[in-house]
């Protein structure tokens, strides 16, 4: 007498690879999607950081030379600090006050490539100066 072997047919086999192989698929759509996302998200975090560290490297530098215009760049993007005088009627106020000067600071961040513009910002800013 034959005795049954216990264990899995060759069709109970492939139905199991054929679910596992449809899960991984859709496990692994979702996977790459949330990568996407991320990385879009993360373009800004990338040059923001060096922003803040440029920004605060160009109002040093003003206040020790000002210049109209400072720019920076490193391998990826190219940074321009335009300092100007601000045209609302209060900033007269911070001019009068010794010892500081109220700046309209205009950032832009290029992407060095092509030029392309991926950031502007007009930021108001008050600089101490050097006049009595």
């Amino acid at each position: 007498m034959m005795s049954r072997q216990r264990g899995f047919s060759l069709i109970e086999v492939v139905v199991a690879v054929a679910i596992l192989g449809i899960a991984s698929v859709a496990i692994l759509r979702h996977f790459s999607q949330s990568l996407y996302m991320v990385g879009r998200a993360s373009t800004p975090t990338r040059y923001g950081d060096t922003l803040k560290y440029y920004f605060t490297e160009a109002v040093r530098a003003y206040a020790a030379n000002p210049e109209d215009k400072i720019h920076y760049e490193n391998d990826e993007y190219e940074f321009t600090f335009d300092f100007g005088d601000p045209t609302f009627p209060e900033a007269d106020d911070y001019n009068l006050i010794p010892g500081i000067v109220l700046k309209e600071i205009t950032a832009r961040v290029l992407l060095k490539p092509d030029g392309r513009e991926i950031y502007k910002q007009v930021t108001y800013y008050v600089l101490p100066t050097t006049r009595n």
